[in-house]
């Protein structure tokens, strides 16, 4: 064993809420603490091999049990030591812990590693990770890091060309702070802060960093960014942002981000105006609400019928047949809902 196991049971009993009687149980069996070291080559493995996915919810992680994989992916955050999280500073083991990010763009991973060094920092970037794998019962396991190695990767000058995963490197223009929030994990640890930039054409990327010299509400003329394309359903961000802009984000470090803030723009307004035919069978929200919006603004349109009535179609300045519609302001629009009778 590498280190008390007093200290590993209180570190996941309160990090993972894992049961005591799972983690006694799980101490007194066969694990990796030391099958983890044999001489046999890591697996390599891809993260969707690892934990459950959109397409594929089987919980995998306890049959690797007592293994060392390898993985190759990105890691977008920091690791921070035990004793530096307020919650964990009485504990009698020196770990660093922090889920790292996410890893090869299918999910995210939370990742232990074991070390009394100082690693604590940054871990951004591509990497081929080693770990070893730990099961407490059938529904949870935890990935310890061992060691991991950067795979750097070639910048993409053309955001429009990359893939989720790739390493993009531009310059952009006429971004909004949108918001300052502060990420926490299911523990209720507070890890980060972030900043969320968000453009103003449509088809342009969100951004998402993290920086003491960006507020709420800043406008910035120009930005250039070397980070990496993310899929923003990944990174948890709400439905109304991703409805809005779509799903692609780079996520940058404040080191790889420079800015120059300007004057806020004296904003173009255009009017939306949303009506329902017939009158008594439906309604229409709106995200952001309202009838005015700036131009540009991506506006959410949701129909909901009453009870005897379904959604049938969408006229006027636009069209289709899907119940939520996303209109771009780019001038006066009027749109009609139309929805059906139907018998109960």
């Amino acid at each position: 064993v590498l280190f008390p196991t007093d200290g590993v049971r209180l570190l996941l009993e309160q990090l993972y809420r894992v049961a005591p009687d799972d983690v006694r149980e799980a101490l007194d069996r066969p694990s990796l603490f030391y099958e983890a070291l044999e001489d046999d080559p890591a697996q390599p493995l891809n993260v969707e091999d690892l934990i459950p996915t959109p397409a594929d919810p089987t919980v995998k992680l306890p049959a690797y049990h007592g293994e060392t994989v390898s993985i190759q992916g990105l890691a977008l955050g920091a690791m921070v030591r035990s004793e530096d999280i307020p919650q964990l500073q009485n504990l009698p083991i020196a770990l660093t812990a922090k889920a790292i990010g996410v890893v090869d763009l299918t999910g995210a991973m939370p990742i232990f590693g074991i070390s009394s060094e100082d690693v604590s920092g940054e871990v951004f970037g591509h990497f081929r990770f080693e770990l070893a794998i730990y099961a407490f019962n059938d529904s949870t396991s935890v990935a310890f890091l061992l060691g991991r190695e950067a795979v750097p990767l070639d910048p993409i000058a053309d955001v429009e060309r990359a893939e989720f995963g790739d390493r993009v490197k531009v310059t952009l223009t006429d971004y909004w702070v949108a918001q300052t929030e502060t990420l926490t994990v299911v523990t209720d640890l507070v890890l980060e802060q972030v900043d969320l930039l968000t453009p103003t054409r449509t088809g342009d990327p969100m951004v998402m960093t993290r920086s003491a010299d960006l507020g709420t509400a800043d406008y910035l003329t120009r930005l250039t960014v070397d980070g990496y394309l993310v899929d923003g359903r990944l990174l948890g961000l709400p439905a109304s942002l991703l409805n809005a802009y779509g799903p692609r984000v780079i996520v940058v470090r404040s080191a790889n981000l420079q800015f120059e803030k300007g004057p806020t723009p004296t904003p173009v307004l255009y009017t939306l105006v949303v009506s329902v035919s017939p009158a008594q069978g439906g309604t229409v929200t709106l995200t952001p609400p309202g009838g005015t919006h700036v131009e540009g603004t991506p506006v959410t349109l949701t129909a909901i019928p009453e009870l005897t009535f379904a959604f049938d179609h969408w006229s006027g300045d636009a069209s289709g047949s899907s119940p939520v519609l996303v209109v771009t302001m780019d001038g006066d629009k009027a749109v009609v809902a139309h929805f059906r009778s139907q018998s109960l």
